[in-house]
């Protein structure tokens, strides 16, 4: 009884409890209850816009989503677009802020020809997205069924309690949104800003006055995506 603890003692008793069959369809809302911490913004905070909610998922969760978000981290670079570098592997998010000081470089200058930018600070990013759009945007880039059933199950099944004052108080489903916490969250993200990308790239090919800013037309740039924010010129 006291021998150290193998991996597959530790594999069986997560796929007991998750009631994982041959590891195709997972039941994993026991383990999908969530802690939201409020983080406050300001110093004096009066209102619940003032406070940004932190979900403390449980281990035994980020485990599995950690496992899914590897296999996810195989093929982002093969699906995002150049003007995304954020959670790519292989690119750095300081090359959007680079490019773009390149790009408005000078833009006090009389005799350079028109241009203008427009900064998108994107409200709520996580919390405004539904989940018929996430699954949608996963059939599109051809995620596997199997991926997708499981990334469903995980985002889907969220439940939520809130820490106040040290204690936990009341309990309510999830409805739509992804957590800030949860590991997959930023690929899911990313993920959806790469849909936006796309759209406005229709839009642009579809379009006879649209015009390139200075700089920009042979690299095909007219965006660059941050984290939370979205640069458009």
């Amino acid at each position: 009884m006291t021998r150290p603890v193998s991996k597959d003692e530790v594999k069986n008793a997560i796929l007991t409890l998750l009631k994982i069959k041959h590891l195709v369809r997972m039941a994993i809302h026991p383990v999908n209850a969530t802690v939201l911490l409020l983080i406050p913004k300001v110093a004096n905070p009066t209102t619940v816009t003032e406070f940004r909610p932190i979900s403390c998922c449980s281990v035994l969760y980020k485990t599995i989503t950690k496992v899914i978000v590897q296999r996810m981290q195989g093929v982002m670079d093969k699906i995002i677009s150049p003007p995304q570098n954020a959670f790519v592997p292989g690119r750095r998010i300081s090359n959007n802020i680079l490019l773009g000081q390149d790009l408005f470089h000078g833009y006090n200058r009389q005799h350079l020809p028109p241009r203008c930018a427009l900064k998108v600070d994107l409200r709520k990013a996580f919390d405004t997205l539904e989940w018929d759009f996430i699954i949608a945007m996963l059939h599109l880039f051809g995620f596997p069924p199997r991926i997708i059933m499981w990334i469903e199950e995980c985002i889907t099944t969220t439940s939520f309690s809130v820490l106040l004052n040290g204690e936990v108080h009341g309990f309510f489903q999830g409805a739509r949104g992804l957590r800030q916490g949860d590991p997959m969250s930023p690929y899911l993200f990313v993920l959806a800003m790469e849909v936006l990308h796309l759209l406005l790239l229709q839009r642009i090919d579809q379009s006879d006055s649209f015009q390139y800013h200075w700089r920009c037309k042979e690299m095909n740039l007219f965006n660059l995506c941050f984290p939370d924010d979205l640069l458009l010129f």
